[in-house]
């Protein structure tokens, strides 16, 4: 029996054990806590019974010895330490626009060994891999931003953090954001003339992403007016419409 003397860290039965070549014993998470991580752990065999299968003539303890694979002069003890995968978690996106915006993120734990990569992965489809779109910001632990860039307007994305270790690469929760997209509208012939006032004329064919808060018309006497010049704000509006707009203020005969 595989036992501990000071903490009864954990046994194991010896009667399946081969009596020539290599024995394999499976540690459970209880029994790794009498394993040194550093330096030497001694263990000892104690059975009513030998390797050899012969009676025994009392107590009988076999130290297991530290060897290389292939010596015949002692058994070894082979330990694999599987270091666990970091801890990260995702934040929601901010600073969106139409082709870009900012993952945010924190790796809350390194998993007991050195980051060697973090960043951002992100695709149309759930759960983003590192086989998707990614950024690697640079960095170990703690909170951290990263740019997303070169995204289609109008779309909705997945995002998740990722950060990687020795023991392997972990992923925040998904979280989506929609990038925005320009409105679409089209203007019509000017209507209801007067000398100082008109009625514009406008069709708003495409809401965009998000819903436009405010529309209208605008005008000059110069050409290709903007909201620069004189305009009409009709508000905000959720649904693709027709839509008229008093014009006024205006000069006669211009």
């Amino acid at each position: 029996t595989l036992s501990n003397y000071s903490a009864g860290g954990g046994e194991l039965s010896t009667s399946g054990f081969v009596t020539n070549g290599y024995n394999t014993i499976n540690l459970t998470t209880t029994g790794k806590s009498w394993i040194n991580k550093g330096g030497m752990t001694k263990l000892g065999l104690f059975s009513n019974r030998d390797i050899a299968g012969n009676a025994p003539t009392g107590n009988e303890y076999v130290i297991i010895r530290s060897g290389n694979s292939g010596e015949s002069s002692w058994p070894y003890l082979y330990i694999e330490y599987t270091l666990p995968a970091p801890t990260v978690t995702t934040q929601a996106v901010t600073g969106i626009t139409t082709t870009s915006a900012t993952g945010n993120g924190n790796v809350t734990s390194d998993g007991g060994s050195a980051i060697t990569e973090r960043g951002f992965v992100w695709a149309t489809t759930v759960n983003p891999t590192t086989s998707n779109n990614k950024v690697i910001v640079a960095g170990t632990t703690g909170a951290f931003p990263g740019a997303i860039t070169g995204l289609n307007p109008g779309t909705l994305y997945h995002v998740r953090a990722y950060a990687i270790n020795s023991g392997g690469t972990s992923y925040g929760s998904d979280v989506t954001f929609t990038t925005y997209k320009s409105p679409t509208v089209t203007t019509q012939a000017v209507s209801g003339i007067g000398t100082t006032t008109a009625t514009g004329n406008g069709i708003v064919t495409d809401l965009g992403v998000p819903n436009p808060t405010q529309y209208g018309v605008v005008w000059n006497t110069t050409g290709n007016p903007t909201i620069a010049d004189n305009h009409t704000a009709e508000g905000t509006v959720n649904s693709t419409v027709a839509f008229t707009s008093s014009m006024t203020g205006l000069t006669s005969s211009t």
